[in-house]
């Protein structure tokens, strides 16, 4: 079984659910395209670097941080349109999608409007999605835990917790492979997206590579008063900007025709290290182009006295309507968290209450040393 992953900061890392799918011995590869603190708006950058024809499924990640991001940017209609645009990209392969729901605390106690939506577009579609927060609070009951006490943080579950999910969704993955899925393209009207690679592109600019584990990536480097020229479709929308926020501190200018914008995605991430990027796709309100594109950069909202810089690798544009085609399957059984048993979810729990004990007993020894090397 191949698996391709597409997701969030969830899907990255060491002992989460993908650490759990490849420790199921059910999987052959997993792939990871996946970018840290991403949204839907990044699809057409991934859309342009897979072959979906290598994959068995393509697992999605991005309810984290859409259910925060709905409050403010992104809309409903616009995430439809970019996974509508994606999936199509699967049309005339075996590959099959599949949306994963993870919890955070902002989606406790109800259902918030991202679980909302990516539940109804998987029942409409007929698209296979497993929903993590079914089974939490049995997961905390049987592990004498609160909710909150199985998240290392409010938008991670526990290491534990994570890869135990992803264990069974391995699993459950693996019993659909020899299953007949009749997936069904129609064409329709509807948006057309593109990711717009400055790299392919002649600016005239200075130029930088970065690098991390899990993506490289060549950025154009503005200071002080320089700009960008970007020739651009005349009636297209800026819908996204990738650039890396841990070496841009500036407020970014964006000018076409008579419409004019300006953008600071803030200092959290400035300088947390200088050679690996924290490299996102940062979703903003659409912005409509003429038929030229002018980046600039003026100081920061904050940032002190260091000037000002911006490290940017392209943008995620929506073009005028077009046909897509719309995937549509024969397959009724697509909730896949309901293929876990109560008997899995205790013993799930119970492995999470020995590493608990095991952590509580180190921490104890640990402060204990303290305690005595103090004395």
């Amino acid at each position: 079984m191949r698996i391709a992953v597409v997701g969030t900061s969830n899907s990255i890392g060491t002992g989460g659910y993908v650490s759990g799918m490849q420790e199921s011995g059910k999987v052959h590869s997993i792939e990871n395209f996946s970018i840290g603190h991403s949204t839907s708006v990044v699809l057409p950058m991934i859309k342009k670097k897979i072959d979906f024809s290598s994959f068995d499924f393509c697992i999605f990640d991005f309810v984290v941080n859409e259910e925060v991001q709905l409050k403010n940017i992104l809309e409903i209609s616009l995430i439809n349109d970019l996974l509508v645009d994606f999936i199509s990209g699967m049309e005339n392969t075996r590959c099959i999608p599949v949306i994963l729901i993870i919890p955070s605390h902002l989606g406790l106690g109800e259902m918030k409007p991202a679980r909302a939506f990516y539940t109804d577009f998987a029942r409409r579609h007929g698209v296979p999605f497993f929903d993590f927060y079914i089974h939490l609070e049995n997961l905390a009951h049987y592990s004498k835990l609160s909710v909150k006490s199985l998240f290392r943080d409010p938008d991670h579950l526990d290491r534990w917790a994570a890869s135990a999910f992803g264990f069974k969704l391995a699993e459950i993955l693996a019993s659909r492979l020899s299953k007949h899925v009749e997936k069904i393209f129609s064409e329709k009207d509807g948006m057309l997206f593109d990711y717009m690679d400055f790299s392919s592109l002649q600016l005239g600019t200075p130029t930088i590579t970065r690098e991390s584990s899990v993506l490289k990536v060549e950025l154009q480097i503005l200071r002080g008063k320089q700009t960008i020229q970007v020739p651009i479709q005349k009636g297209s929308q800026i819908i996204g900007i990738a650039l890396n926020l841990g070496n841009t501190n500036a407020l970014i200018t964006l000018t076409s025709g008579s419409s004019r914008a300006r953008y600071d995605f803030g200092d959290r991430y400035l300088l947390v290290d200088d050679e690996r990027p924290v490299f996102v796709v940062r979703p903003i309100v659409p912005f409509r182009l003429d038929e030229t594109l002018q980046i600039g950069i003026q100081p920061p909202t904050k940032g002190g006295d260091r000037p000002p810089i911006l490290e940017i690798g392209g943008l995620t544009i929506r073009r005028s309507i077009g046909k897509q085609n719309e995937l549509n399957t024969n397959d009724k059984d697509i909730e896949l968290a309901l293929a876990i048993s109560d008997a899995d979810v205790r013993f799930a729990a119970m492995l999470g209450n020995r590493l608990s004990n095991v952590r509580i007993a180190l921490q104890r020894e640990m402060a204990k040393n303290a305690k005595q090397e103090n004395n």
